[in-house]
């Protein structure tokens, strides 16, 4: 049990733990020598309110708060760097709040004496003691925002620099409680999705891998279906959309998304949780795995083994594999890590791309890249092409110096009548670019001949988080949940010659690859994934980046309310069951990636 709970000095704990810092700052700064102390003081303040004011700035553009993992990943900043001034101005009452004590240090630092507050002796014994006092305690397991909320940004900060208390990991069976649509035909043969691990075989002296199989060993895997295999040889186009969500797909704006949306497959539950941007979403759909940020940097860096990825899977199939994106190819180290997952020969902006279409603008347009790309897959026999797209980016807005997507198709959809205000309608423009690029996809197949063998999966990376809660306001209504309901998505899977079907099962960017293994009918280890396939008898559930989920049962939001669904009966431990689960899913992407997991037991497969 933590030593930090939200039942004790849930109010009065961040303000301690500022006086106990403090106390550590000042009390160093009178050990040092006379003209030292001074600048360390005036040092530490700046830090400190640098932090707060990034903090300040990072969480009202993406609505979540930083922390040293995503520190980590800060090849993505430049990138944000058009955003820095607007979010500094927008912000810039605060920001100045935040720097006054400093400013008053500056001003009066002549006359600040800087003096033992009992004895040098006694100083030095305080300050040891409360550092030690900080970092025995057990590491509080909080996300991050959930965290910072409770006790402080501070606070949060030293508890990511601690090691983590250990999770105790929570097998799954299939529960009885499941809101299950799915009939399987007597005539098929039900059958686990598992490899054939040598559990036995691949114990380890290392405690964690250990950990690892002695979990996955007693996991129920999920089973085959009666949609197991229906995609079974079919080419598929894997598709991450940059902001995609349904709330841009309308009739007369979108046809194109309208059609996939109502003619494909429907999953009425489905979000993209928003955690760590694009990268979090990418991490989550090419892993099936919760997004932690303190692996984030061991990911992208393409030195962990991905044996069970999409693409080396397809590979092993006799696929030709084909990775693209519109916008640098290096940014946040994407073609290390495609690489790692088996998409040789990715392409993106300057190492490629940039002979197929126009590449400088921002953000680029998805309709080029599909224009220019099309001729280098179209003609193979199989074919798994991968697009990370990027004109959905914000910011949404008329200045071209700032977007180019905003204006684009501006007047076009003002024209059919929309009259939101010009945030929402240059969002809406952004969507009609990604309308015209699956228009041309599903146009150049169909004249190939190659639509009805070719299955497109459109999945979101997050919710378009530069439009606000006004924004939503407008959009749906005041007070719109933004922690849970915002990411509300559709996920579309599409082929011409498949019927409609649907699930109202609680699903996400976690389980779209079990569930496309399942519809192709290729062999993996569901017991190995964080998600599931949606069309399993598993239960579903929904991780978001504070720790919040959702599953069949109804919501839980990070820092005590749980939600049940109307009309559906729960058993007395119904919450603390589905908590653990979603403890052990997010506690399972750190002990993985950190020991390499996949690759270590892909050695022990029969």
């Amino acid at each position: 049990m933590s030593a930090f709970s939200y039942d004790s000095l849930n109010t009065l704990f961040p303000y301690l733990f500022a006086l106990f810092l403090g106390i550590v700052v000042y009390g160093i700064a009178s050990l040092l020598p006379k003209h030292l102390n001074k600048v360390f003081i005036g040092l530490m303040l700046f830090i400190v309110t640098f932090y707060f004011c990034a903090q300040l700035c990072v969480s009202s553009l993406f609505t979540f708060f930083i922390d040293l993992g995503t520190i980590g990943l800060a090849n993505q900043i430049p990138a944000f760097m058009g955003e820095a001034i607007s979010l500094i101005i927008e912000n810039l009452v605060n920001i100045i709040i935040f720097f006054v004590p400093l400013i008053i240090y500056c001003l009066k630092i002549r006359e600040f004496e800087i003096g033992f507050i009992f004895s040098k002796k006694v100083d030095t014994l305080l300050c040891v003691f409360i550092i030690f006092l900080c970092f025995i305690a057990p590491r509080e397991e909080l996300a991050t925002e959930t965290s910072i909320k409770n006790f402080g940004i501070i606070f949060t900060s030293v508890n990511d620099l601690k090691a983590r208390e250990e999770v105790e990991f929570v097998a799954e069976e299939v529960e009885e409680e499941v809101i299950e649509e799915v009939v399987v035909e007597e005539k098929k043969e039900i059958l686990p999705h598992i490899l054939n691990i040598d559990f036995e075989a691949a114990q380890s002296n290392n405690k964690t891998i250990q950990k690892l199989n002695d979990y996955f060993s007693k996991l129920s895997p999920t089973t085959t279906n009666e949609y197991t295999g229906i995609f079974e040889g079919k080419n598929l186009i894997l598709i991450l959309g940059e902001s995609f969500n349904s709330l841009g797909i309308r009739e007369d704006l979108t046809p194109t998304l309208y059609k996939m949306m109502n003619e494909g497959f429907e999953f009425t539950n489905y979000f993209s949780p928003s955690y760590n941007s694009t990268v979090g979403g990418e991490f989550q759909l090419l892993n099936s795995a919760f997004a932690k940020s303190d692996i984030l940097g061991i990911w992208k860096s393409g030195n962990n083994g991905f044996p069970f990825s999409i693409a080396n899977n397809f590979k092993d199939l006799g696929y030709s594999l084909y990775a693209y994106h519109d916008n640098a190819y290096d940014y946040m180290d994407r073609n290390k890590y495609l690489k790692g997952y088996g998409f040789d020969n990715y392409q993106g902006c300057w190492n490629g791309l940039e002979k197929k279409m126009h590449c400088g603008g921002w953000p680029e347009s998805d309709e080029d890249m599909m224009i220019g790309t099309t001729n280098d897959w179209i003609n193979e026999e199989k074919f798994l092409t991968y697009y990370v797209t990027v004109s959905g980016h914000g910011p949404y807005t008329l200045d071209r110096n700032r977007s180019d997507m905003g204006i684009k198709y501006y007047d076009y959809v003002k024209s059919l009548g929309y009259t939101y205000n010009n945030k929402i309608l240059c969002y809406l423009s952004s969507m009609v670019e990604l309308d015209k690029a699956m228009e041309h996809l599903i146009t150049s197949l169909e004249e190939a001949g190659k639509l009805e063998d070719t299955v497109i999966c459109l999945v979101g990376d997050h919710y378009p988080y530069f439009l606000d809660e006004i924004d939503y306001g407008e959009l749906y209504y005041s007070g719109y949940d933004m922690k849970i309901d915002a990411c509300r998505n559709n996920l579309l899977i599409y082929n011409v010659g498949t019927e409609k079907i649907s699930s109202n099962k609680a699903c996400a960017t976690m389980d779209v690859i079990p569930t496309l293994y399942n519809l192709f009918n290729i062999s993996y280890d569901s017991r190995l994934f964080g998600g599931r396939d949606i069309f399993s008898k598993q239960e579903g559930l929904v991780i978001f980046g504070d720790g919040s989920w959702v599953s069949d049962g109804g919501r839980y939001y990070a820092g005590g309310r749980f939600v049940p669904n109307e009309g559906v009966e729960l058993s007395d431990d119904y919450f603390d069951r589905q908590n653990k689960r979603a403890t052990t899913r997010m506690a399972l992407t750190s002990e993985i990636f950190t020991t390499n997991y996949y690759e270590y037991i892909s050695n022990f497969i029969n």
